[in-house]
């Protein structure tokens, strides 16, 4: 059976599932609980949203969805209920919360340049405040415009793995060729960019570490897998390699996350 994999960039953080989500007239309210976006945000504002479960169901089982990931990007912890959301261009973009057996759940988010006040609406000591960021958050959105580059080629790569589903005898032979001329080629170049980004400081470097072992794995397996199809042999060895990436890869999304709340609440 063919193991999922994980997107690590932070347009999109979450498990890619094998099957598609069912349609349901059952609304995610039922379940989960969470913070607010605001209708309109500005180029470069982070907002962290809030999730809770209501009746005790796994915050992983949701998945989260972004419109455009070169207006809005995000990491997901479903661990911890997390949501943290960077705007990084300006335009219409829309959210969209997903669960299996659930009726989607869709916000429209506007990303402007800049957020327009009334003149006398802004005192000086707000001014300071707000030109006042932290050297680690500098940081932080140093390193994601590094990174920015890379995810259209993951993106490709696990797209297409995603819509493959489980290998038969009927698409043995499809799966091979978009393994072999579509998802290793991207994702060959997700590893070796992954490999040239230098993150701004220490603590990010350490944390940037991950991914590329991670990435590394998760190559690794697609190059199994194909050889797994190519003599009719078994998908356990890349299935362990999916498994050893996808554990290095949530810990990635974790730790820069944490990063973000750690020096944004300075």
């Amino acid at each position: 059976m063919k193991q999922k994999v994980v997107l690590m960039f932070m347009a999109i953080m979450i498990m890619l599932p094998a099957t598609v989500f069912a349609a349901s007239d059952k609304f995610l309210s039922e379940e989960y609980s969470y913070t607010s976006l605001p209708e309109d945000i500005q180029v470069g504002d982070i907002v962290q949203i809030e999730f809770e479960s209501l009746k005790g169901k796994s915050m992983n089982d949701l998945r989260i969805l972004i419109s455009d990931s070169s207006i809005l990007e995000h990491t997901w912890n479903g661990d911890a209920g997390e949501l943290v959301v960077e705007a990084v261009g300006e335009g219409q973009v829309e959210v969209t919360y997903s669960a299996e057996g659930y009726k989607d759940e869709t916000i429209s988010l506007n990303v402007v340049s800049e957020l327009y006040e009334d003149e006398d609406s802004t005192t000086e000591e707000e001014s300071v405040n707000e030109e006042a960021y932290p050297q680690e958050i500098l940081d932080l959105q140093e390193y994601v415009s590094m990174l920015e580059p890379i995810e259209p080629y993951e993106t490709k790569a696990l797209s297409a793995y995603e819509k493959l589903g489980n290998i038969s005898s009927s698409n043995r032979k499809s799966f091979y060729n978009t393994l072999t001329y579509s998802i290793i080629p991207n994702y060959t170049k997700v590893v070796s960019m992954s490999k040239l980004v230098v993150a701004p400081n220490d603590e990010l470097k350490q944390i940037h570490s991950l991914v590329i072992k991670g990435s590394k794995l998760q190559l690794e397996g697609f190059q199994l897998a194909k050889t797994a199809i190519y003599k009719k042999t078994s998908f356990k060895a890349a299935n362990a390699k999916f498994a050893a990436a996808t554990k290095l890869l949530e810990q990635y999304n974790s730790e820069v996350i944490k990063y973000g709340n750690r020096y944004s609440s300075n």
